[in-house]
């Protein structure tokens, strides 16, 4: 089994080929390895086998077969991603999938739950007689009813670091308010008004007062601070766009 395994490419070696406790009824292969399935299956054939098949389909009419290589495999298996990340879903958050059909399969229906960050995917073929909608929705709730969150416990906060106090607050460009805060460890800025769960954008440091966002609806952008001769934060530019401390219409 060991040299089966050395076939695929692991992210963290395995320590024990099987490891098992039978009073316990407790089993583990390959314990302590990490992998992920879809890099074994599609992304490392890219290189070398990106145009041969890796999915022949048989569709619902006889005889009908569509070849699918492992680049457009890749294409779709990102295209059903981004729709996740457009939804809120980020990595370590639970989705909830229900799939009938046979592969390939398209996207039918997604649920998310913002609040609970929980999301239900149904993936189904053509001819599947589903009400894709109501299984989503049922998925979604059964699985909040099953798995409920539990608060993380409270950390006393430590406080921003010395350089962002002069940063955080109200600010307005162009009529629309940013409030910019330090939370759970995070530099974040909010659109205040803006379309909840796409609002909020995470920043990171870039060099001497500039922040790169990171993740959130403004990503890959700069926010730069600029000072007066005594050294006070005067102005911000974010997206190119100056942010006052007053209200204007324009900065």
């Amino acid at each position: 089994m060991a040299e089966q395994a050395k076939a695929l490419n692991w992210f963290h070696p395995w320590q024990t080929v099987f490891d098992a406790d039978y009073d316990e009824v407790d089993f583990a292969w390959f314990s302590a390895g990490r992998l992920n399935a879809s890099f074994n299956c599609v992304d490392r054939h890219l290189e070398t086998l990106g145009d041969r098949t890796a999915i022949i389909w048989a569709q619902d009419e006889p005889g009908a077969y569509r070849h699918i290589s492992y680049r457009e495999l890749k294409h779709n298996v990102c295209r059903v991603a981004n729709v996740l990340l457009s939804h809120g879903i980020r990595r370590g958050d639970r989705v909830f999938a229900g799939h009938e059909g046979a592969m390939p399969g398209f996207l039918a229906s997604l649920v998310v739950q913002r609040a609970e960050r929980t999301g239900a995917v149904v993936l189904t073929n053509s001819g599947a007689q589903v009400d894709t909608k109501t299984l989503a929705l049922g998925l979604a709730e059964a699985a909040l009813d099953a798995l409920p969150r539990v608060p993380a416990a409270w950390v006393p906060d430590a406080g921003p670091p010395a350089g962002l106090e002069p940063l955080l607050g109200r600010w307005w460009t162009e009529g629309e308010e940013l409030v910019l805060s330090f939370r759970g460890g995070r530099f974040q800025a909010e659109l205040v008004g803006g379309p909840e769960g796409r609002n909020v954008s995470f920043l990171e440091p870039a060099g001497d007062d500039r922040w790169r966002v990171v993740e959130g609806r403004e990503h890959g952008e700069l926010l730069r601070a600029v000072r007066d001769g005594d050294g006070a934060v005067r102005k911000l530019y974010f997206v190119g766009y100056p942010l006052t401390r007053e209200p204007s219409t324009f900065g």
